[in-house]
């Protein structure tokens, strides 16, 4: 029977998903002929290539796989033949990859090649990508491992280190991490790629081994910390996918009213020394907000939206509410005596609602660097606050960039206490929170029309919305009960926290919750005690509003807009010659297919357009995964059909969001001759 998969029904991400399926059978195949023959060099390399299939296969959507489910009979029969022959052999290389297992010792292992290459056959898992993912080791592993693991192709190395090796110690893009801090910056500088497993190879000394045994507790609590860091990393890697097009079109709508305000970094040096207290709508907020007057003109009193009602029902007027999140909750400020309000600091791809109605007293920032980038780069500042995926973690990190000192939590628990997500008062404080009769996820009550956008953004709604229940340790010992994302937000607090307590001069940090989880590195006293040391402390009284007032003044409106027209008349320009170069694209390809003309021809076309695109600087943020898995397709195109159908996914792409982009530009165009006019 011809097991060839020739579905062609004009989707090339269908149509590449059975290309992999067939080479993953053929590589399958090779496997189980090797093996049988005792080729143990053919084997490995084989099942190397199937890791990196699989990978690939992982990442192709469920859309694609539906696609291939309409597939003619003949070709379904193919598929199904050649699933057959993946699962024979993954009985096969389960045993073949553990065949040391309980016969030699990682000490036995590591003296031989073939012991080593033995090694990375059974820590590597079934589904791998030699590329992007990442593997570590501790520097007490023999270096002839990590020398094994680069040269079965392992692109992605980081060791954990005691100390830093001398330079003539390091093998070449093999990164040397130290701690913690080490762990999150690799991430925060990681280029193209993203990796989607983890393998940590302790190589921990015996634990009978008591001189070693301090070294062992470090590298284990590194090892914890780097996988922290990568769970996180991926989180918000996959919110800003997730939120990519509304970012790049929110950003677009804001960008004429973002001219005419100051920026983040305006601030700078502005509050050095000051109290910053963050006032967050936890429960625990209905404890002590009534003592928050008593700091009013004493500290920075810095809210996100979520609170400021609950502190306007208190007589509390913070001094800046902050805005990071895209969606539309500025229900959750209806009422609220916004003209008391010093700032409202944004970020520059808020719901564009906010800009509208607090013109003049807004001040922007960049919250996620790789999407934000693109705007306050117009404006040479791209000042990069970071949201660590919170609004108040967000604050935080703003009050370490402007040297405030102390930084106060306030309503931060981080859990759902007494049934409840938000203080009474709040503008969701009636949602109610509850577990679910298996105990292991909480069903949320009583929600607002506002709250029910919020999970409609998601994707999903209140009736069926279910998160994970988890647990942290406690304000006043034992565990409190929490979801995941607030697990994610309490491990950023934690980190920020460890890094600046190692300051040579570190920032004093209070955590005067007085309930929900207990945050290692801040020091938990009550709001009262800290409002005494305030007071206690010489210059305690801060001009805050003037301090405000001459970050905002003196704005170069003018040359801000100058800026920006010569920017977006520019990216008008890219992208309507990006559209007819897709055009043009799309024809020729056409006519290569007919043998009309030559490759060479559309090379030079799509170098056309590839210079369009780069001169916009929009359609890649709108979809990079689409781009990717387009840059995948002909990376594998075995045919020239297969070529020119991944380059038809890009001038589909061009000619899909160019008409969604550009008028967005027009519209800014046009506010901002509105905005010469008068």
């Amino acid at each position: 029977m011809n097991t060839s998969l020739s579905y062609r029904a004009g989707d090339p991400f269908a149509e590449h998903l059975l290309t992999v399926l067939q080479d993953l059978a053929g590589a399958s195949a090779k496997v189980l002929e090797a093996g049988a023959a005792g080729d143990d060099a053919t084997t490995r390399a084989g099942i190397d290539q199937i890791r990196q299939l699989r990978a690939v296969l992982q990442d192709i959507g469920l859309d694609t796989k539906q696609q291939v489910d309409k597939a003619p009979a003949s070709t379904q029969a193919a598929i199904g033949q050649h699933l057959a022959t993946i699962q024979q052999s993954e009985l096969f290389i389960a045993a073949w990859c553990g065949r040391y297992d309980g016969i030699q010792t990682q000490a036995q292992l590591t003296l031989t090649a073939e012991g080593r290459h033995a090694m990375i056959d059974k820590m590597i898992p079934a589904t791998w990508h030699w590329g992007h993912d990442i593997v570590t080791f501790t520097d007490s592993v023999d270096v002839a491992l990590i020398k094994t693991a680069i040269d079965r192709g392992q692109k992605r190395i980081v060791v954990f280190c005691d100390a830093a090796p001398a330079d003539d110690q390091k093998l070449a893009n093999v990164c040397y991490l130290l701690d913690k801090k080490d762990a999150y910056g690799f991430f925060q500088s990681m280029d193209y790629g993203e990796p989607k497993r983890l393998v940590c190879f302790d190589g921990l000394s015996p634990e009978d081994d008591t001189s070693l045994k301090a070294k062992n507790t470090k590298y284990a609590e590194f090892q914890t910390d780097f996988t922290l860091a990568f769970k996180n990393h991926n989180v918000n890697k996959n919110t800003i996918r997730f939120f990519s097009n509304r970012w790049l079109m929110q950003g677009l709508d804001n960008l004429p009213a973002i001219a005419e305000h100051a920026t983040f970094s305006r601030l700078k040096e502005k509050f050095i020394n000051t109290p910053l207290v963050i006032i967050s709508p936890g429960p625990s907020l209905d404890k002590n907000i009534h003592l928050l007057k008593q700091l009013k003109g004493k500290a920075l009193l810095m809210a996100p939206a979520q609170s400021a009602m609950a502190l306007c029902r208190a007589g509390v007027i913070p001094d800046a509410i902050v805005v990071a999140d895209p969606a539309d909750f500025i229900y959750m400020l209806d009422g609220f005596p916004v003209e008391q309000v010093e700032t409202l600091l944004l970020g520059v791809a808020c719901h564009p609602s906010f800009y509208e109605r607090f013109k003049g007293k807004i001040v922007t920032f960049n919250v996620n660097a790789g999407i934000d980038n693109w705007i306050s780069g117009i404006f040479d500042d791209t000042t990069h606050v970071g949201s660590g995926g919170s609004v108040a973690t967000a604050i935080f990190t703003m009050g370490l960039y402007l040297h405030c000192n102390p930084i106060m939590l306030v309503g931060q628990d981080l859990a759902l206490t007494d049934g409840k997500q938000y203080c009474s008062n709040s503008a969701d404080g009636n949602m109610s929170v509850k577990l679910n009769p298996e105990g292991d996820a909480f069903i949320y009550d009583n929600v607002t029309p506002g709250f029910e956008l919020l999970f409609e953004d998601a994707g999903t709604n209140s009736a069926n919305h279910r998160d994970k229940a988890l647990t942290l340790p406690g304000y006043y010992g034992g565990t409190v009960l929490t979801k995941p994302d607030y697990a994610m937000f309490h491990a950023e607090f934690e980190n920020h926290a460890e890094i600046e307590n190692a300051q040579s001069h570190p920032i004093r940090l209070l955590n005067c919750t007085e309930g929900g989880a207990y945050i290692k590195g801040f020091e938990h006293i009550p709001l009262a005690e800290a409002i005494a040391d305030i007071n206690a402390s010489p210059g305690a009284v801060s001009d805050i509003a003037n301090r405000f007032k001459a970050a905002q003044a003196d704005v170069d409106v003018a040359g801000r807009r100058k800026l920006l027209a010569a920017r977006l008349q520019q990216a008008k320009a890219s992208l309507e010659k990006s559209y007819l170069l897709a055009v043009r694209c799309a024809k020729v390809a056409t006519q290569v297919q007919k043998a009309k003309v030559k490759v060479s021809a559309l090379t030079k076309a799509e170098s056309d357009l590839s210079r369009a695109i780069d001169g916009s600087a929009f359609i890649a943020l709108v979809d990079q995964v689409e781009i990717n898995h387009a840059i995948q397709i002909g990376m594998r195109a075995k045919t020239i059909q297969q070529s020119l159908a991944a380059s038809r996914v890009l001038y589909t792409l061009v000619m899909r969001e160019v008409p969604n982009i550009l008028p967005k530009v027009n519209a800014a165009l046009m506010k901002l001759n509105q905005a010469y006019a008068h």
